[in-house]
This record gives C-alpha cells, sequence and structure tokens, in this order.
C-alpha cells in the first residue's frame, strides 16, 4: 500500500529476488531487508485455489515458519500482498 507516495508495510521494508522454489499454492522467494541488508526467505501464497483443509494446513505450516525467522505473504484473488 502506497501513502503520499511511500511504500508501507512489507513492500517498504523488502525486496522480492530470485525466485527459490514453487509449489501448488506458493512460491518462495529471496527477499532482503531494505533497511537491514538482511536476507530471508519469503512465502508467497495464494489463497484463492486452497480447499478449507488446505487452508488450515497452510495456517499451520505459517505459524511454525514465522517462530523460524521466516516470512510470510499471502495474496488474494487479484495475485496482491494483502495487507496487515
Amino acid at each position: 500500500m502506497s501513502v503520499g507516495g511511500t511504500q508501507s508495510g512489507f513492500e517498504g521494508s523488502y525486496k522480492l529476488r530470485a525466485v527459490l522454489g514453487s509449489g501448488a499454492f506458493s512460491t518462495v522467494r529471496e527477499g532482503v531487508n531494505k533497511n537491514t541488508g538482511d536476507v530471508t526467505a519469503v512465502k508467497i501464497v495464494t489463497k484463492k485455489n486452497l480447499s478449507a483443509e488446505d487452508d488450515v494446513a497452510l495456517q499451520d505450516e505459517v505459524g511454525e515458519s514465522l517462530t523460524q525467522s521466516s516470512l510470510a505473504l499471502e495474496e488474494d484473488e487479484n495475485n496482491e500482498p494483502l495487507q496487515n
């Protein structure tokens, strides 16, 4: 989301780089923190294709990933990042 020409949230903090891998519902890309230069894995998930059961499994996986210092970014039906 852009505020006064400035990006906020995820887009304002991270730059996405190379695709590291992909699966049925997600793509993992390298992300670089714009402030610190720290590199991390960013999982981009398209939720529109998920069944209710897959959605629950994803929530469990994201919870585990976040405890491992990874980031999760979800997309809406237009493949636009969801804002927190």
